[in-house]
């Protein structure tokens, strides 16, 4: 059976002449002579008889398993004798094996633009000589750029979204067809004229999902004005988790003393552990937080000084009528922090920094403690016991534990036994305007005993919270049931509502109505874009932010 007809890209215009195998440089040499009768002329297409030379050219194809293989390809030169044409002299073609002038077949090249496209330059390389693909980085590349962007099939619903060429200073927009799944343009700008001209292009789109932002709700009406704009549901939810951060924010202290106990989630009993009994709390007491040393303390005091100073001039500058991002460029400050500061009623103290994260040994710190005050100081023992109690974490967690306990009781690190048994309990991070956000956001159904008592607790702390967390409830739950007639009603409650934030969500929403209402009413969202937008960030940041628009826009669009 002859199988070069199989391993060789071959046309009724080549022959086999000749086939070597190198055994030490594992190298197979082909040569390969073009046999047609005539030729078409590249520029007129006239066919030509009349040969003017021959030439050699070196291809390389495709391996044979282990095997380099080599194209020693004899072609001719022919004269055009149309009178017309403006070209004399031209080179034989092959447009079945190879392109012109390359010096690899055009299979090769195909292979080499998939690991362009899915890896770019130095890891395709890389790969590349494993698999006796090999070829430079910047070859890589340019056989990737030379690729044509795909053109969409006709959408009808689309996602568009912004990327980060920079983040805070510079940004793109993607489009995504929202009924295939696949991202269909990649525009340089975030501009409203861009993403128009865009649209324009393409006149068959009926729905545009997109987030709130005023640019491309401007562009969506300039350039699809028969399409329905639908704004997506987890940005409406964003925007109402930023309203009521606006609302928390100079609450802070009654969000402080709305204590909650944090945990596991999972309880001692559950995990066959004895707690120890809530009677000893005589034995137990908080862990005073660690005493910075001088230098310290006088570089938190001076920290602390300027924040006051940069808290003071914003808080002018917005009595003045500076706008946020105005006052932002000015003090070289986020344009949240300048935010989060104008709508403090007190200056913003840092937050103590927690002394333990809940984890894996939280279970069985009862049982820790326990064995702790029967005098057991043993890291490797406690491991042991709870380890036959299911714990199964690592037990240097737990001689972390111990040794934490040891330092709060002044204890030194290799003394077995001390006759003090009082042990300690790390400190609990207090709430913050931006830590119970999403709690309050929570379906009601999903919340823990703790979550829900912690809500309580802010409900009695203060009217103003009390009114938030109704009104936060009431639009996430309407936008959860998809149930566009309690929008309206909600508008009108949050309109009347005494909180200012509330009353300009509200206004924002009701300026974008009809989006709004689509995006409650309609199951298409921004989802599947912000997924694709996550692939092109890890794109982005394997070449180094040094490849340009053409390149990363081919990696995204023709791998989606």
């Amino acid at each position: 059976m002859d199988l070069l007809p199989y391993l060789l890209p071959l046309s009724t215009s080549l022959a086999v002449e000749a086939l070597t195998i190198d055994s030490e440089t594992r190298h197979v040499t082909v040569d390969l002579q073009a046999i047609a009768p005539n030729c078409l002329c590249p520029t007129c297409q006239t066919a030509a008889e009349r040969i003017h030379s021959h030439y050699g050219r070196t291809l390389v194809d495709l391996p044979w398993a282990d095997l380099v293989v080599r194209l020693h390809l004899h072609v001719r030169k022919f004269f055009c004798d149309n009178a017309a044409c403006l070209r004399k002299i031209f080179t034989e073609r092959l447009p079945t094996l190879v392109a012109p002038s390359a010096r690899r077949t055009l299979r090769l090249a195909q292979q080499q633009q998939h690991l362009g496209l899915a890896l770019g330059g130095n890891a395709s390389t890389r790969l590349g000589a494993d698999l006796d693909r090999g070829a430079s980085r910047n070859t890589f590349l340019r056989l990737v750029r030379r690729l044509p962007l795909p053109e969409p099939e006709a959408p009808e619903v689309v996602g568009i979204d912004d990327w980060a060429w920079r983040k805070g200073q510079r940004y793109g927009t993607i489009i995504i067809d929202l009924e295939r799944q696949r991202p269909i343009a990649l525009l340089e700008d975030r501009d409203a004229t861009t993403l128009a001209a865009w649209l324009q292009q393409h006149p068959t789109i009926r729905i545009v999902a997109r987030d709130r932002a005023g640019v491309y709700a401007e562009g969506a009406t300039k350039g699809a004005s028969q399409a329905t704009q639908v704004a997506d549901r987890f940005h409406l939810l964003k925007n109402l988790a930023d309203t009521l951060l606006a609302v928390f924010e100079p609450h802070a202290a009654e969000l402080r003393n709305a204590t909650r106990t944090t945990g596991s989630g999972t309880s001692a009993s559950a995990v066959g552990v004895t707690a120890a009994p809530a009677a000893t709390e005589d034995l137990v007491r908080t862990l005073p937080p660690p005493t910075p040393s001088p230098k310290h303390q006088a570089q938190a005091e001076q920290r602390r000084t300027a924040r006051l100073a940069l808290y003071e001039r914003a808080r002018e500058l917005h009595a003045s009528g500076w706008p946020i991002r105005s006052i932002g460029r000015e003090l070289g400050l986020n344009r949240n922090t300048v935010r989060s500061y104008v709508r403090a009623t007190s200056f913003p103290e840092r937050q103590p920094r927690v002394l333990r994260e809940p984890g894996v040994l939280d279970p069985y710190i009862p049982y820790l403690l326990e064995r702790w005050n029967a005098g057991c100081r043993s890291g490797t023992l406690l491991w042991q016991e709870i380890t036959e109690r299911g714990y199964t974490g690592k037990r240097v967690t737990v001689f972390s534990f111990v040794t934490r306990l040891r330092k709060a009781l002044g204890i030194p690190t290799k003394k077995r036994t001390i006759g003090d048994g009082t042990v300690v309990v790390p400190e609990q991070r207090p709430l913050t305007p931006r830590t119970v956000i999403w709690p309050v956001l929570q379906r009601p159904e999903k919340r823990d005993a703790a979550t829900t008592q912690c809500i309580a607790k802010m409900r009695e702390a203060h009217a103003e919270l009390d009114a938030a967390i109704s009104l936060t409830e009431g639009f996430a739950k309407l936008i959860r049931a998809r149930d566009p007639a309690a929008l309206d009603t909600w508008l009108v409650q949050a309109a009347a509502s005494t909180l200012k934030p509330f009353r300009s969500f509200a206004a924002s929403l009701r300026h974008d109505y009809a989006a709004v209402h689509a995006g409650v009413e309609l199951p298409w969202s921004t989802g599947p874009v912000e997924g694709t937008i996550n692939r092109l960030k890890m794109v982005k940041r394997t070449m180094f932010g040094r490849a340009g628009f053409a390149l990363l826009q081919r990696r995204v669009l023709l791998t989606g």
